[in-house]
């Protein structure tokens, strides 16, 4: 069976780090292994990142480039007065995706996210007709822009996530809390052909050395409204006028170019955006780590912390708070509207650490080998 997606090798990145995963995991599957086409669109000259070496080795995994020049999406959604004028703009990523289609015959279109380039891949799968198209949730657009200024903007992005919604698909989403959320602002409606299927954890988090945490608070986060940087700020300064003792330590996308750069590194030790990999090391550090946004259709880094061993503290808007009420951790689901409050809660859980059956079960139940099983089923429509 022949899979064709959009795929694209961010340094970091949940959707990315989801494929590089799966398609390793798809290798080890032998006669049922999938063969995998990844289709990415880049912009003439940029610099992108590349497959590992395991990628490049895969058998079963076939990358597909298409050099397409597009202009930036936010520009183009401003100036846009209808989705078609959007749908014109950007015909000729479209057109790239559309010829892979041609080049491969895939069975399966399987869309990841539904921002532009998922959105221009849909528009292809719809003009090829002749294969089962999945969606898989990674993030619900209308609430990523949710706090824009311009109306229309917003208003042009909702209609293209609303595209989304047509019959003959099949979705995946990571948590019911994302399901929901889709169903109520965005389509209006229940989704019958929908599957929920959590994100998995690389069972490598689960064997690094023992922890080696002090009074260290963490954060691994895009620097964008729906996170909820607000917060970060004001627990820092919390944490300054109260004397609570706490570093703060934090691996975000602020760039120093950036106007609010001086002002959030004047609060938090900085660190840029590093491989998954890599993560393992700086949770160790903490003695927990936090995750406030606003809105999540899953939260991998809380996930990933909690693998080293270390507490996580998240938001219930999280659709990773469904696990740890799964894995009996309900009391780590915490309202960060209070500095003062979440400090409390911090120090509780580093004093009481992560419980071993609740580690156990996270293992047991949440890691690439269960999580993907059912995905590749997923996939070959079993």
């Amino acid at each position: 069976m022949k899979v064709l997606t959009n795929i694209r090798f961010y340094t970091v990145g949940g959707i990315a780090q989801y494929l590089s995963n799966f398609i390793l995991h798809n290798e080890r599957r032998g006669s049922a292994a999938l063969n995998i086409f990844g289709i990415d669109v880049v912009l003439p000259g940029a610099i992108q990142s590349t497959p590992s070496p395991e990628l490049q080795a895969a058998r079963r995994f076939c990358l597909i480039t298409k050099e397409v020049a597009y202009p930036p999406i936010a520009d183009t959604v401003k100036a846009a007065s209808s989705i078609e004028k959007v749908r014109a703009t950007y015909m000729p990523v479209i057109d790239a995706y559309y010829s892979a289609i041609l080049e491969v015959q895939p069975d399966v279109i399987l869309i990841n996210g539904t921002f532009y380039l998922p959105w221009c891949l849909l528009q292809a799968a719809r003009r090829y007709g002749r294969a089962r198209i999945i969606l898989h949730y990674h993030g619900v657009l209308t609430k990523e822009v949710e706090h824009w200024k311009e109306e229309g903007a917003k208003q042009m992005f909702r209609e293209m996530e609303r595209e989304f919604d047509m019959s003959g698909i099949s979705y995946i989403f990571p948590s019911h809390h994302a399901l929901h959320t889709v169903e109520r602002e965005v389509y209006g409606h229940s989704i019958a052909q929908a599957t929920v299927l959590p994100n998995p954890v690389p069972d490598s988090f689960f064997k690094r050395p023992k922890r080696v945490s002090g009074r260290i608070i963490g954060f691994v986060s895009r620097w964008t409204r729906v996170k909820n940087p607000e917060f970060f700020i004001s627990l820092a300064r919390h944490n300054r006028t109260t004397d609570a003792g706490y570093d703060i330590h934090a691996i975000v996308d602020v760039k120093k170019s950036a106007p609010h750069y001086r002002r959030v590194a004047s609060l938090f030790k900085l660190s840029p955006p590093v491989e998954n990999k890599l993560l393992p090391t700086f949770y160790r550090k903490l003695g927990a780590l936090i995750m406030p946004s606003y809105f999540e259709t899953y939260g991998n880094v809380a996930q990933e912390a909690l693998a080293s061993g270390i507490p996580v503290l998240v938001s219930p808007h999280t659709g990773f708070s469904e696990t740890l009420r799964t894995i009996g951790l309900e009391n780590w689901i915490t309202d960060f509207s209070s500095p003062a409050d979440v400090l409390v809660k911090i120090e509780e859980a580093i004093r009481i650490g992560v419980p071993h059956e609740s580690w156990r079960q996270l293992r047991a139940q949440f890691t690439n080998e269960p999580i993907f099983a059912r995905y590749a089923n997923l996939l070959a429509g079993k």
